[in-house]
């Protein structure tokens, strides 16, 4: 049998939906207004830490107890996570087993979130767009060439007063690989 595919939706979807236990191989499935799904994918934050192997997660729709029971988690409060799981009921109350945790790093991956779950809902936008409100984050391409050219008083830009985050130190060694910018002496870079 094929692997079921990870449904991108809501905890509220989850919650508010049927959980049907299926006969045989077939996998249980939780019954919504998007369909079947045996397997969610879900970006959230982790809001409480029960124990290592228990957390609960919220996407502001809504909060599920993620709990596994065969391995910890290496989380910890606060961090906002992509979820891959399988929904499970257990005396009427919804869980997810999770298959994949991953730290989100990148706010962009929230909008996007936002983006796709906005198509999925139309007619519930106002919900999807209180998910997160982080500002979109700036080019930081162009933010380091700004830097350049505010610290370039004519001799260059001294590398110390421009590099603050091991991606930008990445950034400027791509810049001097493409031509963008260049050394003139040690320590220092202009640009083109």
């Amino acid at each position: 049998m094929a692997r079921e595919i990870a449904t991108i939706c809501r905890i509220a979807d989850i919650l508010s939906g049927t959980y049907i236990v299926q006969e045989g191989w077939q996998p249980n499935y939780v019954e919504t207004p998007l369909g079947k799904i045996s397997r969610v994918n879900i970006i959230g934050t982790v809001v409480d830490i029960e124990s290592a192997q228990s957390f609960t997660l919220d996407d502001a729709t809504g909060k599920v107890t993620v709990r596994s029971f065969d391995k910890p988690h290496n989380i910890s409060l606060g961090t906002t996570i992509m979820l891959i799981a399988r929904p499970r009921a257990y005396n009427n109350e919804h869980f997810l087993m999770p298959e994949i945790i991953k730290p989100i790093t990148n706010p962009a991956w929230i909008s996007y979130r936002k983006e796709e779950l906005s198509h999925l809902h139309p007619l519930k936008k106002q919900a999807v767009a209180t998910i997160v409100d982080i500002p979109p984050p700036a080019d930081p391409a162009a933010a380091l060439l700004d830097k350049i050219r505010e610290h370039d008083n004519g001799p260059g830009a001294a590398i110390e007063d421009i590099i603050t985050t091991p991606e930008e130190d990445v950034r400027l060694q791509k810049f001097l690989e493409e031509g963008i910018v260049f050394h003139n002496k040690p320590g220092f870079v202009k640009l083109l």
